[in-house]
């Protein structure tokens, strides 16, 4: 795992990881960013677009066995089932603090169910990659 201060210097440390990835004979439908919201996929599919990468975001009308080129990006509900090469979790802030944003009530056990779900995702998206997985999580 790597932590940022900022999402910016995430970004610049995850753009280096894509590219020893790919130095190192990695292609880039077979590496695929996963986030925990819709509105981080978009995100990092624009960021990456603007850094010269092709990025093909998977989403709801995106099939499963699409060939078109690009670093895949998707949420964590999105990539159940499916497999790459490489995982790169991108902005992920721990399961507790997940719990704490998403349980809308205060009621103990919503908060540990929630908490539950959150670890969950984070192990269906990390047990997507077959050869390479990185977590960045970003401090601020």
């Amino acid at each position: 795992m790597i932590r940022s201060a900022t999402r910016e210097e995430e970004k610049t440390r995850l753009r280096a990881v894509i590219e020893d990835l790919k130095a190192r004979g990695f292609v880039d439908r077979d590496i695929c960013f996963v986030l925990r919201t819709n509105e981080e996929a978009v995100e990092y599919a624009e960021w990456l677009a603007r850094s010269g990468h092709v990025a093909l975001r998977l989403d709801a009308g995106t099939a499963d066995t699409d060939d078109r080129p690009g670093v895949r990006v998707a949420t964590m509900h999105r990539v159940k089932g499916l497999e790459f090469d490489a995982v790169l979790i991108g902005g992920y802030r721990g399961p507790e603090r997940l719990a704490e944003a998403y349980a809308d009530d205060q009621d103990a056990g919503v908060f540990v169910d929630v908490l539950t779900n959150e670890r969950c995702l984070l192990h269906v998206a990390a047990t997507r990659a077959r050869r390479f997985l990185l977590v960045s999580g970003i401090d601020a």
